[in-house]
C-alpha cells in the first residue's frame, strides 16, 4: 500500500471489468482535475484486458491498481477499493463515466459549506449523455430537506448516481455495498445509509457526465427478473406501499413485458392510481410495454432533442 506524509483529501474508487479504453478515459478525467489532492484506486474485477500496464503507462503515482482474484461484481470491487482507501473522503466513479475538470474542487467546497459533516452523504446533479450530442441535466429537481430517500428515487424521478457520490471514508468502510445484490446495489447502499441515520446533501451543479453511449451488455440495464425479485424480497420491507408499487411499475413490469402483458400493464396502472408515479412516467412506461425497444428509444431521443425529457 502506498504511504503518505498525510492522507489525501479524496480517494476515488473506480471498479472496472474489461473496459480498458473506457477506464483510461475515466481515469484521465480524474488526473486532469483542477484540484489535485486525491488518489485513484482502480479495482479490476478479474478482467483480461491488461488494464494494469496501460494505467502504468500514464505515469502518475496517484493511481493505484488492484486486481481481484475472481470475478465478484461491482459491489465487491467498490468494497475492496474502499478498504484500501487512504483518503479522508471516498468518492466513486464508474469506469464508463467521466468527471468534469472542476468536479473535486467543487466537491471540496460543497463539503466545507456543510461543515465537513460526516453525517451527510454528498451527491450532485449530472449530465446524461446518450451519445447523440444531447446532454440532459439530471435529476430535474432536488428534494426538500429531510426527504424520504426511496420516495424521491422511485416516486419522483429522483437520481443519486454512483459516480456523483462522496462520503467520509470511515462511513464508507462501516457501511459497504451489499455484494449479494447483482442489481440495484446503489439503491441498497443508499437505503442502508439512510436506515443508519445518515442524511443526504445534493449539489445542483452538475459535475459528472453519465455515459449511456456504450454498446454491448450492461448489468444496470439488463438485470434479469429474478434479480429484481431478489432485491425486492431483501429490501422491500423498508419500502412504503407507495414506493413498492413504484418499484414494481419501473422494474418488474418491463421485465414481464409481452410474456405477461396484462400483469405488467396492471402494475403501471396501479402505481399511477396510487400516485406512486406521475402521468409522464406512467405514459412512458406504457409506451415501453407497447412499443418495440428501438422505437421507444428513438422516440425518447426525439423528445430530448425537441426539449422534452424521457
Amino acid at each position: 500500500m502506498k504511504s503518505y506524509n498525510r492522507p489525501p483529501l479524496f480517494s476515488v474508487v473506480i471498479p472496472t471489468y474489461n473496459r480498458r479504453d473506457l477506464l483510461l478515459r475515466a481515469v484521465r478525467s480524474v488526473i486532469d482535475q483542477s484540484f489535485d489532492d486525491f488518489e485513484v484506486i482502480v479495482v479490476d474485477d478479474c478482467g483480461s484486458d491488461d488494464s494494469e500496464s496501460h494505467l502504468q503507462s500514464m505515469g502518475d503515482s496517484r493511481i493505484r491498481y488492484v486486481r481481484l482474484v475472481e470475478n465478484a461484481g461491482a459491489a465487491a470491487a467498490r468494497n475492496e477499493g474502499v478498504r484500501l482507501a487512504a483518503g479522508l473522503w471516498t468518492c466513486f466513479l464508474d469506469s464508463d463515466d467521466v468527471w468534469l475538470k472542476d468536479r473535486l474542487g467543487k466537491l471540496a467546497s460543497f463539503i466545507a459549506s456543510h461543515g465537513n459533516s460526516e453525517r451527510l452523504v454528498y451527491w450532485s446533479s449530472l449530465y446524461f449523455d446518450r451519445g447523440d450530442e444531447v446532454l440532459q441535466l439530471k435529476p430535474q429537481s432536488h428534494p426538500e430537506p429531510a426527504f424520504r430517500l426511496m420516495t424521491y428515487l422511485l416516486c419522483s424521478d429522483g437520481l443519486m448516481q454512483t459516480s456523483t457520490l462522496a462520503l467520509a471514508a470511515d462511513v464508507a468502510r462501516k457501511h459497504p455495498f451489499d455484494e449479494s445484490m447483482k442489481i440495484h446495489d446503489d439503491y441498497s447502499f443508499l437505503l442502508n445509509l439512510e436506515r443508519a441515520g445518515y442524511q443526504f446533501a445534493g449539489d445542483t451543479d452538475a459535475q459528472v457526465v453519465w455515459k449511456n453511449d456504450i454498446q454491448g451488455p450492461r448489468v444496470s440495464l439488463n438485470g434479469k427478473m429474478e434479480r429484481n425479485e431478489k432485491w425486492l424480497a431483501m429490501y422491500g420491507r423498508w419500502l412504503s406501499p407507495k414506493e413498492r408499487s413504484a418499484y414494481e411499475a419501473l422494474f418488474l413490469a418491463p421485465k414481464l413485458g409481452p410474456r405477461q402483458f396484462v400483469r405488467s400493464v396492471a402494475m403501471v396502472v396501479k402505481a399511477f392510481a396510487r400516485r406512486a408515479i406521475g402521468p409522464r412516467r406512467a405514459a412512458l412506461s406504457l409506451m415501453g410495454l407497447l412499443m418495440p425497444r428501438h422505437l421507444y428509444e428513438s422516440l425518447a431521443r426525439r423528445l430530448l432533442k425537441s426539449g422534452g425529457h424521457s
